[in-house]
């Protein structure tokens, strides 16, 4: 069984065994010796820990004491900075486990524990990753973000405070398409394999539909045109998709937590009737589609109209969409942004935040 306990000063030696076990080699070269932990842009992540604000830390350990991992942060400012520096306010994350801990759920249950705990007093927090290192999948999936790089590593954010609202792609994220059926609908008609996908989705047919420049009606009879096939085309835009009710039963709970839940679509003009046709208009705060707006995402002006629509700051946003494609308009308007991957992974994603 897992046990967690606050770090404090007396945890120096397990924090320096971790802060080596941290140390990210690439696979197949020698490991440097704990000597190199003297180094000064190393020491500073442990000499001295607890003596200041911002050293916040947690143990994870099993019921006999022995200890798993730690996970700890430092404000290292001016001129000691350290590898994962933004400013001299937000901490830097460390974390590492001992090698038998590792696979387990460990290291998210003491990163989840350590930004509970550092989230009254900070907003945001970072870390410095190698691009190769297995823990940034954890990172990612907790919300950090790319802010830039030192030498060959990565520079990332997370914001820790609970947001106000939460966005959500539709496509994807709460409506799933067979996606076998375009296949099907070639095979029937005798069109190449991949033809309707091409035709829908390429940016002289999808553009003008998704912005309001043309109706639904008229790009499925764009689509038919190009691929000579009316009847496949229709067939196979005439699917309604299938609405993921663990999903919305999500929604639902953050709804209830006082969250505002909003969609934001590349959409067409029918975007409204397909939620009135699903009767789940009313499962959301707002519904947003980009035919309405004028601008398809990742386009920033998507993400400002939202915003100024539901009259909040773009950083109590936060938003996420299976196509990481569509993530940069939001980072660029100030709100967080998160690659849509499974609903357990949202479900972590919103307990990172405190919800």
């Amino acid at each position: 069984m897992t046990e967690l306990r606050a770090a404090g000063p007396d945890d120096q030696p397990l924090l320096w065994d971790m802060l080596y076990e941290a140390l990210w080699v690439q696979p197949g070269r020698p490991r440097p010796g704990r000597s190199v932990l003297e180094q000064p842009d190393l020491a500073h992540y442990v000499a001295g820990f607890g003596d200041r604000p911002g050293d916040v830390g947690v143990v994870a350990h099993r019921d006999d004491g022995v200890a798993l991992g730690a996970a700890w942060s430092r404000v290292l400012a001016g001129d000691d900075r350290g590898y994962g520096w933004v400013d001299d306010h937000t901490p830097e994350v460390s974390i590492a486990l001992t090698p038998d801990a590792r696979g387990r759920g460990v290291g998210t249950l003491l990163m989840l524990t350590l930004l509970d705990e550092l989230r009254a007093d900070y907003p945001q927090v970072s870390l410095s990753v190698d691009p190769d290192n297995p823990a940034k999948r954890l990172y990612d999936r907790l919300g950090f973000t790319a802010v830039g790089h030192v030498d060959t590593s990565i520079t990332m954010v997370a914001r820790t405070r609970r947001p106000r609202c939460v966005l959500l792609d539709f496509d994807g994220v709460i409506r799933h398409f067979d996606e076998d059926a375009s296949t099907r609908a070639e095979q029937r008609h005798d069109l190449e394999p991949g033809a309707l996908t091409r035709a829908a989705y390429h940016p002289d047919l999808l553009q003008p539909v998704i912005t309001g420049k043309t109706t639904r009606a008229q790009w499925v009879v764009q689509i038919g045109e190009a691929v000579g096939s009316p009847d496949a085309a229709a067939e196979w835009l005439t699917q309604r998709g299938v609405i993921d009710e663990e999903m919305l039963a999500i929604v639902d709970g953050l709804r209830a937590a006082g969250v505002v839940v909003a969609v934001l679509s590349n959409g067409t003009d029918t975007l409204a009737a397909e939620f009135a046709e699903f009767g789940i208009d009313d499962r959301f705060d707002a519904v947003f589609s980009t035919a309405d707006i004028g601008y398809a995402k990742p386009d920033p002006r998507a993400f400002r109209a939202v915003v100024d629509a539901l009259g909040v700051d773009p950083e109590e946003v936060l938003f996420t969409d299976d196509s990481p494609s569509k993530l940069p308009g939001a980072i660029t308007v100030g709100m967080s942004a998160t690659h849509f991957v499974d609903n357990d992974g949202f479900r972590l994603l919103l307990r990172a935040r405190g919800l």
